[in-house]
């Protein structure tokens, strides 16, 4: 079980995200924003599925507290155990073959330590370590609510963000973050009654967006 949830939203649209949380958990879940911009904690027991259905964040985390002094710590018999599992709990939300490979997001991710922790994950878990972007995103780093002691871990809960809509097929330049698009589509309130009209919708990420809302 993670200490926490993170939500990883646009700077700016972090009480829409915590609205979107109210109407979907209602009163098992406490959000509130971090001092970090884009960043919503929350305190919260339940499944983590409803958190793969939000519209408004960018990418949903289950996050890890470890009081260790250092890194090299994580690799203890006890603490590496303990994420490994988390790892699992977030691979087995999705089918079979979603996870092909991992990447950890820190600072000093090259150092011997953090190779040490990475070839760990790789072992495991049965994941190729991927330079650059992996669908099982971990990020190591110092906490940002108090106390700032220790480490976290977060582990993205899907192998790709949550604002990579499936009906987006293809990227164009210049298109608006899908996020950002459902905030705009809610603030109209839609009906199925209604008929839009989007001048210059280049991608139509504000109409699909309120088709599904």
């Amino acid at each position: 079980m993670p200490d926490r949830y993170e939500l990883e939203t646009v700077p700016g649209l972090e009480e829409f995200t915590v609205a979107e949380l109210g109407r979907a958990l209602g009163d098992s879940a406490q959000a509130e924003p971090t001092p970090k911009p884009g960043n919503v904690s929350v305190a919260y027991r339940g499944g983590p599925e409803t958190l793969l259905e939000l519209r408004t964040p960018i990418a949903a985390y289950a996050v890890l507290r470890f009081e260790v002094p250092r890194p090299l710590a994580l690799l203890g018999h006890q603490h590496l155990t303990r994420l490994l599992s988390a790892l699992s709990a977030v691979m087995s939300l999705h089918p079979a073959g979603s996870f092909g490979s991992f990447h950890v997001s820190a600072a000093g991710r090259d150092s011997p330590t953090l190779r040490r922790l990475r070839s760990a994950i790789s072992d495991a878990m049965a994941l190729a370590d991927s330079p650059d972007a992996g669908d099982l995103l971990i990020r190591v780093r110092r906490p940002i609510l108090p106390p700032s002691s220790g480490f976290e871990v977060s582990v993205r809960l899907s192998p790709r963000p949550l604002a990579t809509r499936p009906w987006r097929v293809c990227d164009l330049p210049g298109a608006l973050n899908a996020c950002v698009a459902h905030v705009i589509a809610s603030l109209t309130e839609p009906d199925p009654e209604d008929v839009f009209l989007n001048l210059a919708c280049g991608s139509g990420t504000i109409l699909a967006g309120a088709a599904r809302r």
